[in-house]
């Protein structure tokens, strides 16, 4: 995205949300819902711009999960907050039929979205109802996951491959990493892995300009390239100093006591993450690992170098329809 001030992005959402959702309204208070691990420093953004533009609104700022957001607000929209965020792929959750946002109608936070944003993120906050295409959320900010870890027990060195962080492990008697969910988002970083040479994967989930149902007829993910991957993660979660998937004990208990050496995780664990590891947090991009003779398939042979992925994907900004704060 373009380096413009993200202060300006809300101001132009605030300013839309006043006309459109408090416009009737008997409070003066606007509440607007952030990721916990950045209320403070929204708040900060909004007193200032509240004060800047003399707002006769009260602007209240709450820190939340933003990934359950979507799910709390469809339970009780009309108690929910004027202005909130939740990660792009959750918009689907609070549109339909009789759609829970605003379509956003200000032209000028229409241009900006279309100005600040690849197509990619463009594409992904649209949608149609009643035959008609709106925009329903302006993205802010691009997210993947990274590695945090350890150093005190994680050298510069090891950190930058898989097999590295593993013996980092064998020397501790600990996990090398685990994440956040058993799901196909947390466990992106082998199935989107890509070779680390060329760049190159046999995977396609994306078709720049298709509807959801082309792109989803376009799906190709049995590539040799990808089965060896998952050769590979077998293996890499199979072993005793491998990966643990995401169990009952909470990732920041395993790291405290080192049981866990890293985390594949987002910004929005960082606060826990933080107040595990105190001094000894390191965060790095996603590891390497190297496929062998017990993971290689057709035309992906040993020896070859993968870099880890990730899904990247945008946390929006929405308003509510149904606000009646």
């Amino acid at each position: 995205m373009k380096k413009k001030l993200i202060a300006l992005l809300i101001a132009v959402l605030l300013i839309g949300s006043c006309v459109t959702v408090l416009a009737a309204c008997s409070s003066n208070e606007l509440v607007v819902w952030v990721g916990a691990e950045s209320a403070a420093y929204y708040t900060k953004v909004l007193e200032k711009w509240a004060q800047d533009n003399d707002c006769k609104y009260k602007i209240t700022v709450r820190g939340v999960d933003s990934s359950s957001a979507a799910g709390t607000i469809s339970n009780d929209a009309q108690a929910g907050p004027a202005i909130f965020t939740i990660p792009h792929d959750n918009l689907g959750k609070l549109i339909g039929a009789n759609p829970i946002l605003a379509a956003f109608t200000d032209q000028e936070l229409l241009n900006q979205i279309k100005d600040d944003n690849p197509e990619e993120f463009q594409d992904v906050v649209k949608a149609k109802v009643g035959g008609k295409e709106y925009t329903y959320g302006a993205p802010y900010i691009a997210q993947a996951l990274v590695l945090f870890y350890d150093k005190s027990k994680i050298s510069d060195d090891q950190v930058k491959t898989w097999e590295g962080i593993q013996q980092a492990a064998r020397n501790a008697n600990a996990k090398a990493t685990t994440v956040m969910g058993n799901d196909s988002y947390n466990l992106s970083f082998f199935q989107l892995a890509t070779n680390a040479e060329t760049h190159g994967t046999s995977v396609e989930l994306y078709t720049p300009g298709a509807t959801n149902e082309e792109t989803i007829k376009n799906v190709k993910f049995t590539g040799d390239d990808n089965v060896a991957r998952f050769r590979w993660a077998q293996r890499f979660f199979g072993d005793a100093n491998g990966g643990a998937l995401s169990g009952d004990t909470g990732f920041e208990s395993l790291l405290k006591d080192g049981s866990v050496l890293s985390l594949i995780g987002g910004a929005w664990k960082y606060e826990g993450v933080a107040a595990a590891l105190g001094d000894n947090l390191g965060i790095a991009e996603l590891p390497t690992f190297t496929i062998t003779t017990r993971d290689e398939y057709g035309t992906c042979a040993a020896g070859t170098v993968m870099k880890s992925g990730s899904f990247y994907d945008a946390k929006i900004l929405c308003l509510n329809a149904m606000n009646k704060v």
